[in-house]
Protein backbone atom coordinates (compact mmCIF):
# COMPACT_ATOMS: atom_id res chain seq x y z
CA UNK A 1 0.00 0.00 0.00
CA UNK A 2 3.24 2.24 0.01
CA UNK A 3 5.02 0.97 -3.18
CA UNK A 4 5.34 2.39 -6.48
CA UNK A 5 6.56 0.17 -9.20
CA UNK A 6 7.23 1.11 -12.88
CA UNK A 7 8.50 -0.89 -15.48
CA UNK A 8 9.20 0.56 -19.21
CA UNK A 9 11.10 2.27 -21.61
CA UNK A 10 12.51 5.77 -20.03
CA UNK A 11 15.77 8.10 -20.46
CA UNK A 12 16.25 8.40 -16.24
CA UNK A 13 15.15 5.88 -13.77
CA UNK A 14 12.86 7.52 -11.78
CA UNK A 15 9.37 6.52 -11.44
CA UNK A 16 8.09 10.60 -11.97
CA UNK A 17 5.53 10.93 -14.98
CA UNK A 18 6.92 14.52 -16.00
CA UNK A 19 10.64 13.53 -15.67
CA UNK A 20 11.60 12.18 -19.16
CA UNK A 21 9.99 14.20 -22.12
CA UNK A 22 9.84 11.54 -24.15
CA UNK A 23 8.99 7.25 -22.58
CA UNK A 24 6.53 4.32 -22.73
CA UNK A 25 6.47 2.96 -19.14
CA UNK A 26 3.84 1.09 -17.03
CA UNK A 27 3.34 2.87 -13.46
CA UNK A 28 1.67 2.32 -10.31
CA UNK A 29 1.14 3.91 -7.17
CA UNK A 30 -0.96 3.47 -4.03
CA UNK A 31 -3.70 6.14 -4.23
CA UNK A 32 -3.13 7.04 -7.94
CA UNK A 33 -5.66 5.91 -9.84
CA UNK A 34 -7.89 3.69 -7.66
CA UNK A 35 -4.62 1.49 -7.41
CA UNK A 36 -4.88 0.14 -10.79
CA UNK A 37 -1.77 0.53 -13.42
CA UNK A 38 -1.04 3.41 -15.64
CA UNK A 39 -0.08 3.47 -19.10
CA UNK A 40 2.58 6.25 -19.65
CA UNK A 41 3.26 7.61 -22.83
CA UNK A 42 5.10 10.59 -23.29
CA UNK A 43 6.37 12.78 -26.78
CA UNK A 44 8.37 16.41 -26.49
CA UNK A 45 7.23 16.38 -22.61
CA UNK A 46 3.67 15.79 -22.77
CA UNK A 47 2.22 13.33 -20.76
CA UNK A 48 -0.47 10.95 -20.92
CA UNK A 49 -1.10 8.58 -17.95
CA UNK A 50 -4.09 6.21 -19.14
CA UNK A 51 -5.90 4.08 -17.08
CA UNK A 52 -5.12 0.47 -18.07
CA UNK A 53 -7.63 -0.97 -16.20
CA UNK A 54 -5.83 -3.67 -13.79
CA UNK A 55 -5.66 -3.50 -10.34
CA UNK A 56 -3.12 -4.22 -8.92
CA UNK A 57 -3.20 -7.00 -5.92
CA UNK A 58 0.24 -8.53 -3.78
CA UNK A 59 1.76 -11.32 -4.64
CA UNK A 60 0.35 -11.42 -8.47
CA UNK A 61 1.94 -12.05 -11.65
CA UNK A 62 1.70 -9.41 -14.22
CA UNK A 63 3.22 -10.02 -17.82
CA UNK A 64 3.78 -6.22 -19.18
CA UNK A 65 4.74 -5.76 -23.11
CA UNK A 66 5.26 -2.60 -25.00
CA UNK A 67 5.41 -2.48 -28.91
CA UNK A 68 6.25 -0.03 -30.57
CA UNK A 69 5.71 0.27 -33.76
CA UNK A 70 6.93 1.42 -37.40
CA UNK A 71 5.15 5.12 -36.91
CA UNK A 72 6.50 4.63 -33.20
CA UNK A 73 3.17 4.32 -31.75
CA UNK A 74 3.44 2.50 -28.08
CA UNK A 75 1.00 -0.10 -27.53
CA UNK A 76 0.30 -1.95 -24.04
CA UNK A 77 -0.21 -5.02 -22.94
CA UNK A 78 -0.71 -6.46 -19.27
CA UNK A 79 -1.24 -10.42 -19.75
CA UNK A 80 -1.21 -10.49 -23.40
CA UNK A 81 -4.43 -7.89 -23.51
CA UNK A 82 -3.81 -4.29 -25.26
CA UNK A 83 -4.71 -1.97 -22.30
CA UNK A 84 -3.34 1.21 -23.88
CA UNK A 85 -1.97 2.94 -26.82
CA UNK A 86 -0.12 5.90 -27.16
CA UNK A 87 0.71 8.92 -28.75
CA UNK A 88 3.87 8.75 -31.31
CA UNK A 89 7.10 8.97 -29.99
CA UNK A 90 9.80 11.13 -31.13
CA UNK A 91 12.42 9.63 -33.74
CA UNK A 92 15.99 9.58 -32.23
CA UNK A 93 15.29 8.53 -29.05
CA UNK A 94 17.63 5.78 -27.32
CA UNK A 95 15.35 4.41 -24.47
CA UNK A 96 16.72 2.10 -21.77
CA UNK A 97 14.56 -0.16 -19.96
CA UNK A 98 14.00 0.18 -16.46
CA UNK A 99 12.26 -1.85 -13.17
CA UNK A 100 11.62 -0.40 -10.14
CA UNK A 101 10.35 -1.00 -6.73
CA UNK A 102 10.07 2.70 -4.50
CA UNK A 103 8.36 2.27 -0.79
CA UNK A 104 7.05 5.27 0.48
CA UNK A 105 8.10 4.17 4.04
CA UNK A 106 10.93 3.22 5.65
CA UNK A 107 10.15 -0.91 5.27
CA UNK A 108 11.74 -2.61 2.64
CA UNK A 109 9.76 -3.38 -0.62
CA UNK A 110 10.16 -6.36 -2.75
CA UNK A 111 9.15 -7.30 -6.00
CA UNK A 112 10.02 -10.95 -8.11
CA UNK A 113 11.04 -10.15 -11.68
CA UNK A 114 11.17 -13.57 -13.95
CA UNK A 115 12.75 -12.03 -16.71
CA UNK A 116 13.13 -8.79 -18.77
CA UNK A 117 14.11 -8.43 -22.57
CA UNK A 118 13.91 -5.77 -25.29
CA UNK A 119 14.64 -6.41 -29.06
CA UNK A 120 14.41 -4.57 -32.46
CA UNK A 121 12.98 -5.29 -35.41
CA UNK A 122 15.48 -4.13 -38.20
CA UNK A 123 13.54 -3.26 -41.45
Amino acid sequence: TTTTIWAGLKLTNTSVTATDDDQAFFRYQNGVNSGKFQAVSSRAGVDVAADAGVTVAINTEYHLKITIDAARIPRFYINGVLVATGTALVTEKDFRPYIGVQTGTTAARAMVVRGQSISRKMA
